[in-house]
């Protein structure tokens, strides 16, 4: 710039200046295009294709529990058939009264996991069942027992968790040396000493009990061929809701994928547990 002469602002051309009016309009145009073709910004379900299911559930261990690897084999066993189809699970630790309450108000999307009964078919829409530990029979390896009938047992002690239901069968059997506990680690204690012959128990919960409980004796302890009987499990999901029928055919659907292709398996030797 010489000396004496004043700068002038830049502007621009004259004619891109009238032109302007309907470049802006263009511009505000295709903006709007795009902002109704995109999701919302801080929706992740919407931006990722995943949808989220909200399912109340309990801790009951080796099943499902806050504080096991993978939340438990049924949470794990779960989520992986949800995936399959495209859908996240969350899962909400509570009272399992609680949680029976606020899915059937409609709080949560279902609940799990849960034995079929009538009543629960009648409340909840049911899904297809998934895998859980037959009711059995635990003895000592050094003892030979077998049975045919429930009325076979009559002449061992048994241990049973109070409260807890077993099979029809056996919880009507009045006639049977029940030796009543309160918890599966007081019945594994007294069969591993002596107390009691028997001690009915989940195959999965027995299976684990041993594993953390004494478990230097753990081969002391072995089952009854004949197991009492088994009673698989389900998500009970929330008539409430108005895609609860939606959400039980997908779940379904990718179960069906869980349970043919070998995962169960694999899902259930990562938690140390067998169906063998």
């Amino acid at each position: 710039m010489r000396k004496g002469t004043t700068k002038r602002p830049f502007w621009p051309n004259r004619n891109v200046e009238r032109k302007a009016p309907g470049l802006r309009y263009a511009l505000v145009l295709i903006c709007s295009v795009l902002a109704l073709s995109l999701p919302v910004l801080g929706d992740s379900n919407a931006a990722f294709g995943a949808q989220k299911i909200r399912l109340a559930t309990l801790n009951w261990a080796p099943y499902i529990g806050e504080n096991l690897n993978a939340e438990g084999y049924a949470a794990e066993l779960i989520r992986t058939a949800f995936q399959r189809v495209g859908y996240e699970v969350k899962f909400f630790f509570m009272p399992w009264q609680r949680a029976v309450n606020t899915v059937t108000e409609g709080s949560y999307d279902g609940l799990c996991p849960a034995y079929y009964t009538q009543q629960r078919a009648q409340t909840f829409c049911m899904s297809k069942e998934f895998p859980a530990g037959p009711m059995v029979l635990a003895k000592r390896v050094d003892r030979d027992i077998h049975y045919n009938r429930i009325q076979d047992l009559k002449p061992y002690k048994i241990a049973v968790v109070r409260g807890y239901a077993n099979t029809k069968a056996f919880d009507e059997a009045k006639y049977l040396q029940k030796s009543f506990t309160n918890c599966d680690q007081t019945g594994y204690r007294r069969l591993l000493f002596g107390s009691v012959d028997l001690w009915v128990v989940d195959k999965f919960v027995a299976q684990q009990t041993k594993a953390n409980h004494f478990p230097e004796r753990a081969k002391e302890i072995d089952f009854v061929a004949k197991p009492l009987g088994v009673n698989n499990l389900h998500i009970a999901f929330s008539r409430t809701k108005p895609d609860y029928q939606h959400l039980t055919n997908i779940f379904n659907e990718g179960l069906a994928e869980v349970l043919t292709d070998g995962t169960v398996k694999q899902i259930l030797t990562r938690h140390g547990l067998s169906l063998e």
